[in-house]
């Protein structure tokens, strides 16, 4: 239950759909409306994974445009922690429509720890910590620790972003036998959850699954889902493809 000071903030700050930006009544939990939690975009096209990845299945929920791409940067960049709450909570419906199996640790993928102290925290790890607390599930977020800091990712391509990945993580406690789901924000080439997975692998862990929020798109695809978004098109998001 929404408490007061944050039902004043709502009502002096209202908050949006991380969908559609159409503005919500004060109290809403979710920053989602109506419309689009009804609608909501769980199930979509699985994008080209990387070659000889240790990753076994992958699932995500949203693509990375529009209002959604400019949420994420909020909560990564502004320090708008309460989308975490939804986001955490479009991961947790999403695995309702999986069959994910038995989990023994959901573990987000880590930052640098200069980075970290920059940003002042982790946006991965609190929408993580979201996710469990709706779904049970147990967070481990020492599993795995980055020890080499890299520059931006977002203006390299697939092959410089593999090499700039390679030897970035470590495994830092005992994962024989397990089974892990991966938590990112954002996919774009796979390197990154791929160089996790291929740690935990080696150090003995059993599976990896892979669940992150957000994938990149198309343009053809971008288009079709804002046709959707705009109710310019009479497909649901389930349709999609």
């Amino acid at each position: 239950m929404i408490n007061i000071i944050e039902y004043i903030l709502d009502i002096l700050f209202p908050k949006r759909c991380i969908i559609c930006s159409k503005t919500l009544k004060a109290g809403c939990e979710i920053s989602i409306c109506h419309n689009c939690h009804n609608d909501m975009l769980l199930k979509f096209h699985n994008p080209s994974l990387p070659e000889g990845r240790f990753f076994g299945q992958y699932m995500f929920c949203l693509p990375y445009i529009d209002a959604i791409k400019e949420s994420v940067r909020c909560l990564k960049f502004k320090n708008q922690y309460t989308l975490a709450k939804t986001f955490g909570y479009v991961m947790a419906e999403k695995l309702k429509c999986e069959d994910v199996g038995y989990i023994d640790y959901v573990v987000p993928v880590p930052i640098s720890y200069m980075r970290k102290r920059d940003r002042g925290y982790n946006q991965t790890e609190l929408i993580t910590q979201e996710l469990c607390k709706i779904t049970g599930l147990k967070m481990n977020k020492e599993i795995i620790e980055k020890i080499k800091e890299i520059p931006p990712l977002s203006s390299m391509n697939k092959s410089q972003r593999a090499k700039m990945v390679k030897g970035a993580y470590k495994v830092s406690s005992d994962v024989k036998g397990m089974r892990i789901l991966l938590t990112d924000d954002i996919y774009t080439t796979g390197s990154t959850v791929n160089e996790c997975a291929r740690v935990l692998i080696k150090n003995g862990a059993k599976e990896v699954k892979v669940l992150t929020l957000c994938t990149g798109v198309t343009n053809d695809e971008a288009r079709i889902y804002r046709d959707v978004v705009n109710e310019n098109s009479p497909k649901k998001f389930f349709d999609l493809f």
